[in-house]
């Protein structure tokens, strides 16, 4: 992702959050602006229409407004998208979004990296354990790593925690060579 769509993305992710906000709507409009995200990413012939510079925008809003018909203020919000040429970057706004939602709860994201899935007391250790050290709640997110020999890798705020088997052997091989 380059500057002008983490930009963009940050603008209209905000935006949209501070609406939601004062409408009292946070988890309502970030439940339906993923699955509008969703649909834009899984339905290209979609996509391609709402990006397509030769279809009209208003022929684009209409077809926002039949699948999006029951929350209004996302709909004005996509269809100012139309209107400003910024349908494309709905993934970018999303993450923003989230990003927002996360601080204004002040809840963290830390993605657990490991070469198997975990068992759910096993992520729920990790999560008290990040919650003890940041001070705050801690949304996990796991990611399955093959290539990870065994152990574990988290990354939040930030920080690196890194205790995977291939990253004990390299410390093991630092203090044999400086002995």
């Amino acid at each position: 992702m380059g500057i002008v769509e983490e930009e963009i993305g940050r603008r209209y992710g905000f935006a949209l959050f501070l609406l939601a906000k004062e409408k009292g709507r946070i988890e309502e409009m970030e439940r339906d602006l993923e699955q509008i995200t969703n649909l834009f990413k899984t339905h290209l012939l979609l996509r391609n229409i709402l990006m397509h510079p030769q279809v009209k925008k208003e022929n684009k809003q209409d077809i926002l407004e039949e699948i999006v018909s029951e929350n209004k203020d996302l709909l004005g919000f996509l269809r100012l998208l139309i209107e400003k040429r910024r349908i494309g970057y709905l993934e970018d706004i999303l993450e923003e979004y989230k990003r927002r939602k996360r601080e204004f709860y002040k809840v963290s994201q830390a993605y657990l990296f490991s070469p198997f899935p975990l068992s759910s007391w096993e992520r729920e250790e990790v999560s008290r354990l990040l919650e003890r050290l940041l001070g705050r709640k801690v949304k996990v997110k796991e990611r399955i790593e093959k290539e990870l020999l065994g152990g574990l890798r988290i990354e939040c705020e930030g920080r690196v925690y890194d205790w995977t088997v291939k990253k004990r052997l390299e410390r093991i091989a630092e203090v044999l060579r400086w002995g």
